[in-house]
């Protein structure tokens, strides 16, 4: 975990009850999105403009009821 929002994710009870969003039902390690930005980083991106890349395990596909 990061200091993203002034390390709140760090509480299990706040993992816990954002990764209840999540279809992948966890919150992702910083692991899971280096290579993201590796590669944005790197010169094999160079042609890569205006471009959304979503890494967010499935929220923005929704949860099935």
């Amino acid at each position: 975990m990061t200091n993203i929002a002034g390390g709140h994710m760090r509480d299990p009870a706040t993992v816990k009850a954002f990764a209840r969003f999540v279809p992948l039902g966890r919150i992702a390690s910083t692991d899971e999105i280096q290579g993201l930005a590796l590669f944005l980083a790197s010169p094999a991106a160079s042609y890569v403009t205006g471009s959304q890349i979503v890494i967010d395990g499935g929220v923005l596909l929704g949860l099935a009821d």
